[in-house]
Order: C-alpha cells, then structure tokens, then sequence
C-alpha cells in the first residue's frame, strides 16, 4: 500500500504525484486508474487539503460525479462482454446445427454425390428464355437444362445428376453457367446452388464460417436458403 505523509499544504496535484512516484511496480503495468485507486486518491486529496483554501463542495461534487460514470463505464463493458459471448454461442450452436444439411449459395459450382441431385436458382432480372448448362471438373459439357421462358425473379431449377444420355454421373464437383436472352443479346446470369455443410469454424475474431462441399468457406450471412 502507497504511504503519503500528510502535509497540511500540500495540493491535490501534488498528492496525484506523490501517490504516482510510490505506488508499487506491480501497479504501474496498468495505467488505468481503477476505482480503489480514485477512492484513495480522493481520500488523500481531502485530508492534505489547503484549511485556508478548502475544496469547495461543487468540485467534491464533481469528482464524484465522476467516479459514478467511470463505474458505469465499466459496468457497461462488462455487461456488453457478456451479451456479446452469449451472441456468439448462440450463433455456434445455430450454425453446428447445419452440419451434414444442404444450404444455398451465391456460387456456380458444387459438389454432386453420385445417385443424388443438385437444386439451383437462377436470378433472372427480366423476362427470358433461360437455359442452365453443366460442366465436370474438366470443363466438359455434360448436361443442358431448358427451362423454357420464365419470368423476372429467382427461377428454381434442379439436376438429376444425368448427362444428356441419362448416364449417372460420378461424385464430383461441376459447374453451372445459365444464360438467357435480354434486349435481343444472350447474357450470362448468376446463379445460386445448393451444397453440403461439411464443417463449421469459429474464428479468431469470433465470425463464423460455413465449410462447404465443392465451394469453400462462406460467412454465415451468405447462406441465402436453408434445404
């Protein structure tokens, strides 16, 4: 504990001084001045206090004042620190839930597991012919899908994991390139697919990650549909 010799002259700037210069090494790692530390140095500053020029009770009020929004201050945090870690886990433990369940994407690419199909959504941003074709990895075209004329709006579409022989195609990861007809010129229109939840990380500043079959890692918010 600090041990400050009481001088009836001395002032509160001094007092501030004289606590810093003797306060133990162990406490000057932290340059925050807890509220064990403003109680004493308030306390020290009212009995070294000048008699003839006492403080007045508005700057007693003051730093009292004080002290209570460096208390709440900190209370604040605290409460803010928990919420926040409780947010997290809850989020954990929604996301944990997804593992092994089929979630859809912004992606052109995904995972097909043989003797199962692939469901995908075509945004269409006006009325168009529109028609879906599927690559293997090798860029080999394996498929085409007509979808006919659709209007504006996410068209749903889904493959059956046939090629264009209704052979079964192996597991593996394909592509997917819809185009359609706007203005009299062919364009090429985004699409979402469906994929599988391999895994979930929770990173180093607490976001969570989906790991997904046959596209990577995606933030959470990026799931569009659960399946």
């Amino acid at each position: 504990m600090s041990t400050i010799n009481q001088t009836p002259n001395t002032t509160a700037n001094a007092v501030v001084d004289k606590y810093t210069l003797e306060e133990p090494s162990s406490a000057k790692g932290n340059q925050e001045l807890g509220q064990d530390q403003f109680l004493k140095l308030m306390i020290e500053q009212l009995k070294n206090q000048d008699p003839l020029n006492p403080q007045k009770n508005e700057e007693f009020i003051a730093q009292l004042a004080q002290f209570s929004t460096v208390e709440g201050i900190t209370n604040l945090n605290q409460t803010v620190t928990s919420m926040s870690s409780a947010f997290t886990s809850s989020q954990a433990l929604q996301a944990s839930a997804l593992v092994g369940r089929s979630v859809l994407v912004q992606t052109s690419r995904t995972q097909l597991n043989a003797g199962s199909e692939v469901q995908g959504v075509v945004d269409l941003p006006a009325s168009s012919p529109v028609r879906v074709d599927v690559f293997n990895s090798s860029g080999v075209l394996v498929r085409q899908i007509d979808l006919g004329l659709q209007p504006a709006g996410a068209v749903d579409f889904k493959w059956d994991g046939k090629d264009s022989n209704g052979q079964a195609m192996p597991t593996g990861v394909y592509s997917f390139r819809a185009s359609g007809v706007l203005d009299n010129q062919g364009v090429a229109l985004s699409t979402m697919m469906s994929t599988n939840v391999d895994s979930v990380t929770l990173g180093t500043f607490n976001d969570l990650t989906l790991n997904l079959a046959g596209v990577g890692s995606v933030k959470l918010s990026d799931v569009k549909r659960i399946l």
